[in-house]
């Protein structure tokens, strides 16, 4: 046999098997209609966090947000956040006061529609 020829050999592995059992998590559950009593637990600000509604875009990273304690902020949008959070006016979000300067903040989270609603029926947000 020269060195260019291929010797064809039966493959082991490739042997026909049993059907396999699916690994998919089959102990999901999913939501039922008559279910949900619409209510859903949410991220509660911590103790130096507050609730803000976002009232202005200003660019590079930074909005200014009307907080529940009755001041106006400039908060920064976090590095985590950028490209992955959307931010647009009037979102309800969680900001964290900086200790060294209180006209400033950073954001740690955003609620999307649904929450945010669910905040201001429950009155942890007033307009």
């Amino acid at each position: 046999m020269y060195r260019t020829q291929r010797v064809y050999r039966p493959i082991r592995w490739l042997s026909i098997r049993p059907a396999t059992v699916s690994m998919k998590p089959h102990a999901i559950e999913t939501p039922r209609m008559g279910d949900d009593s619409g209510r859903k637990d949410l991220r509660m600000p911590d103790d130096d966090e507050v609730f803000a509604v976002v009232t202005n875009m200003l660019g590079a990273n930074r909005v200014k947000v009307r907080c529940m304690d009755g001041k106006e902020r400039i908060a920064r949008i976090p590095g985590k956040m950028q490209k992955r959070i959307w931010i647009r006016e009037d979102d309800v979000v969680l900001v964290e006061p900086w200790d060294w300067q209180d006209e400033k903040a950073d954001i740690t989270w955003r609620y999307d529609k649904q929450e945010a609603d669910q905040l201001r029926d429950e009155g942890h947000i007033q307009e």
